[in-house]
């Protein structure tokens, strides 16, 4: 989350892509800027749509706990904090033929969990909620808890880890809020996919209360109401955002991807921190050689031991990408694996993003971490004897475009800087344009402002931005700020004319004309008499993250007061466009009054907006007029040194 002067720093401090390792292990070579992005020389798209097909479970909750189709967005991020712990309770019967020689209990979101199959309790357990990844799958074996016939599952369920959002739909809220469950019970051994016996559907009963012996397979449960279903796990990208599904990458068939993007396959180029522990690794370069006629092999230890007695090794790509690891297993045995990702190396040692994530890994099977960016994957063989892998490598996750625009100049590390910069904007194009698709994960139009006028340069891209600008401003009729933050909502307009500035589109600025006239007058809501922003909806204000310009404090205000105006000087420029003259004069009008506002209330006895470099930046970017600024700016530029 950040405003369009972030491109000063990106100015100050060059991305550094590659680099040499530092660890035990072969070094890494310089990546020709020219294969930065390596999705850029593929020729022949594998997109999502025509290699997987969306899983049929559903993601359900009580009714009565469930968020509303309107969510109710005041402020910036939607948090739970220690509200909605309440036990909710859940039972479905279902048939099942002949036994299956093995069958596994998957159970998807909740925090804490008891499960009952047929009146038999089967698993309780509780999962750290202070964690960046949301849903935890649990994977339970319940071949002896199945009888053939008629069999009932009876689940108590305390909602899961929050990771949160900005999101104003009612998918993206209640998923990051962990106020959804999944289940299915395959009839296969833990990590193998098959056609499911059981999955969550609507056709599930739940209640808030339980009466007694609610878990038994002869209860009466025909007072209890039908779930709430959000609809089938993998059918819409608000699933898909902010991390809230970060642990389905153990729900074997869940890939969690939008139709629209690809996949490509990358081989780490280095490996770092190899070390054999109690345990030993064979053919260890076969992993950074293509077409390698041995296969990497890892042994741990025969008995338990610690994480740092355990067998590693660590990957390097040489530069951010942004997909899973993908692990092959040419081995008649299962193994267990732990994962940890990061963007440097000792982010991915000692402190991952989204923590260690476990790994089984079935015989022969393929299987993957968690969706994420990193530049490094450490790896540590926690169970499992000459495990042989045909291949460990990236199953990238990309949004296939092309580069149309392009910058050349006498200047190497320009050159570089563009480079850069247009790889960083590619890997934000996911499900949606993300602000980052390590952390957020998510759409923040703060970053779109800028982030937008790259991927048009640079790609020519407009599904994907249209996307974007539509879903963050919601549906009719709006009645809260962009993110939940005010500002946001005025670079929302600023960026919408951006776009049509680029693009000449007439009919995507038709399909936004309603939902602009109501956001602006949403926004003259946050006016007071004087006509300067006063924050009467008690949103969160925010300009950046400087001290007091954020949260609700005179500067913070007075930045978004300069914003406000911007929005309405381009939603003016934008309802003349659409030939809205009426629309136009009115806000015209407050536009005026918010300009003379600011000359009259905010302007120092010294002709400045104060001494801050980012009321007076933005005061002339929003063309309030010229103002005798004290500021240095060479001063300013030494200090983010």
């Amino acid at each position: 989350m950040k405003t369009r002067l972030w491109f000063l720093a990106l100015c100050l401090f060059p991305i550094s892509v590659s680099a040499q390792s530092t660890g035990t292990g072969s070094n890494v070579s310089s990546i020709p800027d020219a294969a930065l992005d390596p999705t850029r020389g593929i020729a022949s798209l594998q997109l999502e749509s025509a290699i997987h097909t969306p899983l049929p479970e559903q993601y359900i909750w009580t009714r009565e706990d469930a968020v509303p189709d309107k969510p109710d967005l005041k402020g910036a991020w939607t948090s739970e904090g220690n509200t909605h712990l309440e036990p909710h309770y859940f039972r479905r019967s279902f048939s099942v033929g002949a036994l299956p020689p093995a069958a596994t209990l998957y159970l998807g979101g909740p925090g804490a969990a008891t499960v009952y199959v047929n009146g038999e309790r089967v698993a309780h357990f509780q999962v750290n909620m202070e964690v960046n990844i949301g849903i935890h799958v649990i994977a339970v074996d319940v071949t002896h808890a199945l009888k053939p016939g008629q069999n009932v599952i009876a689940i108590e369920a305390i909602r899961g880890p929050e990771v949160g959002s900005s999101g104003n739909s009612r998918r993206e809220v209640q998923l990051t809020a962990g106020r959804i469950l999944a289940v299915k019970i395959l009839p296969a051994a833990q990590g193998i996919d098959a056609a499911p016996l059981l999955i969550s559907d609507a056709q599930w009963k739940t209640s808030e209360k339980a009466a007694s012996g609610w878990q038994d397979s002869g209860f009466d449960d025909s007072g209890w109401g039908a779930a709430d279903s959000l609809g089938g796990i993998e059918s819409s990208m608000e699933f898909f955002q902010w991390n809230g599904d970060g642990g389905m990458y153990a729900w074997p068939g869940y890939e969690g991807i939008s139709p629209f993007l690809a996949r490509f396959k990358l081989a780490p180029v280095g490996l770092l921190h190899v070390y054999s522990g109690s345990g030993a690794l064979e053919n260890k370069e076969s992993l950074i050689t293509p077409n390698s006629a041995q296969e990497f092999t890892a042994s741990a230890g025969s008995e338990p031991v610690s994480p740092t007695m355990e067998p590693q090794i660590m990957l390097d790509f040489g530069r951010e990408v942004n997909g899973w690891l993908e692990l092959q297993s040419d081995s008649d045995q299962a193994a267990d694996v732990n994962l940890q990702y990061g963007e440097s190396e000792q982010e991915t040692l000692n402190q991952p993003y989204l923590g260690t994530t476990p790994l089984h890994v079935p015989a022969g099977a393929t299987v993957h971490g968690p969706k994420g960016a990193f530049r490094y994957a450490l790896l540590r063989f926690e169970r499992g004897t000459k495990i042989r892998f045909r291949s460990i490598q990236l199953d990238g996750i990309y949004y296939p475009v092309k580069y149309q625009g392009f910058f050349q100049s006498s200047d190497e590390k320009l050159n570089r800087m563009w480079t850069v910069g247009a790889y960083t904007a590619h890997l934000c194009m996911q499900d949606d344009i993300w602000d980052a698709p390590k952390r957020d994960r998510g759409r923040w139009m703060g970053d779109l402002d800028v982030s937008g006028r790259t991927i048009e340069d640079a790609f020519d891209d407009h599904f994907l931005m249209e996307e974007t600008l539509d879903r963050l401003l919601g549906e009719a009729p709006i009645t809260h700020h962009v993110d939940g933050i005010p500002g946001y909502s005025a670079f929302w307009i600023t960026g919408e004319a951006e776009y049509y500035r680029h693009t000449g589109s007439l009919r995507q600025l038709e399909s936004v004309h309603e939902r602009l006239v109501q956001l602006l007058r949403y926004m003259q809501t946050e006016l007071d008499d004087r006509k300067l922003y006063a924050n009467t909806t008690h949103a969160w204000p925010y300009v950046d993250w400087s001290p007091e310009f954020n949260g609700d404090t005179p500067l913070t205000r007075m930045g978004t007061h300069f914003e406000f105006y911007a929005g309405f000087r381009d939603g003016i420029y934008l309802l003349r466009q659409l030939h809205d003259a009426q629309n136009a004069d009115a806000f015209q009008k407050s536009a005026y009054e918010m300009k003379a506002a600011a000359q009259k209330y905010l302007l120092d006895a010294s002709g400045s907006f104060g001494t801050r470099w980012q009321t007076n930046a933005y005061a002339v970017l929003s063309d309030l007029g010229r103002v005798n600024t004290n500021c240095d700016f060479r001063d300013i530029v030494n200090r983010w040194r």
